[in-house]
């Protein structure tokens, strides 16, 4: 998919080490923490008008489904999405959409639980 359209922020945040650092806290390794990030490190994170909101953001809705719309991150035969499921869809849609210039990631001290019911 071409990315011509494409748009990305001026400005960069290097989220990785607040990301860690909140991982490793007590807080989070005491409850267990999910963190999804748009993009790595100090990659951008890309957003397109026709999109309505960023690449992250189109794919994980997707990957949850919204009201008359199927959820995609849903696996045949399962009635709900974990957060490996939900992962999975959203690094592949985003990179599809940007044509691998934005890589989400995802990191957690959770253990694999569903995440949502898919009706």
């Amino acid at each position: 998919m071409a990315t011509t359209g494409l748009r990305s922020p001026f400005n960069t945040f290097n989220n990785s080490e607040v990301v860690n650092e909140f991982l490793h806290s007590e807080r989070g390794s005491e409850r267990g923490v999910i963190v999804f990030a748009a993009s790595t490190g100090r990659q951008l994170s890309i957003e397109d008008p026709k999109w309505g909101n960023g690449a992250f953001t189109k794919a994980l809705v997707e990957g949850l489904g919204s009201p008359g719309v199927p959820a995609q991150a849903k696996i045949a035969g399962r009635s709900n999405i974990t957060p490996a499921m939900l992962e999975i869809y959203v690094a592949g849609r985003v990179d599809e959409l940007t044509g691998g210039k934005q890589s989400p990631v995802m990191t957690s001290t959770a253990p694999e639980f569903p995440f949502a019911i898919v009706r």
